[in-house]
């Protein structure tokens, strides 16, 4: 087991936070007496990154739906690159609306995103790791075909930059 996990990770970038939420969710599917993690264990939670998506649907399916529909404004338009929907991005909290930010933080404390501060000082917050992107269907990179537009970020791949709050910038 532990050669077939290390195989997983190996020359991946950022691979070690991954495969500890990996292997929290894989040890949270231990029944009562079981002692020992199994590959039918990593196959249950989905693999490496089906973890991590799994568990993210989990905490979208308890958000009102309108919470929902703030978490996808908040990843289509803050959390990735726009014309690269698979790689994340560092928003800063003076480029999110209240409701985006309460919901980051949100999302922050159910470990799918994580905050910090920026060199001047500014809080900021971004996706936990880039699997998350790439695996998670609900708000992964198929999900930006569903939106022809995307509000509040001018097309550029530089964080912060051409931001135009509440207008609609078709890209």
């Amino acid at each position: 087991m532990v050669h077939q996990l290390a195989s997983l990770v190996e020359g991946r970038a950022g691979a070690l936070p991954l495969l500890e939420f990996t292997l929290d969710r894989m040890w949270s599917t231990l029944q009562r007496g079981q002692d020992t993690l199994s590959f039918e264990a990593l196959v249950e939670i989905g693999g490496l990154e089906g973890a991590l998506a799994e568990y993210a649907d989990g905490v979208l399916a308890a958000l009102a739906p309108s919470e929902r529909a703030l978490v996808r404004q908040l990843f289509l338009n803050h959390l990735t690159v726009l014309d690269r929907p698979g790689v994340r991005r560092v928003a800063v909290r003076s480029e999110l609306r209240p409701e985006e930010w309460s919901i980051a933080i949100r999302l922050a404390n159910e470990r799918l995103l994580t905050t910090n501060r920026s060199d001047d000082g500014e809080e900021t917050v971004e996706v936990v790791h880039e699997a998350l992107l790439n695996a998670w269907g609900t708000l992964g990179p198929g999900s930006r075909k569903k939106s022809p537009s995307v509000i509040g970020v001018a097309c550029s791949p530089t964080p912060c930059a051409g931001v135009t709050r509440g207008t609609r910038q078709p890209c």
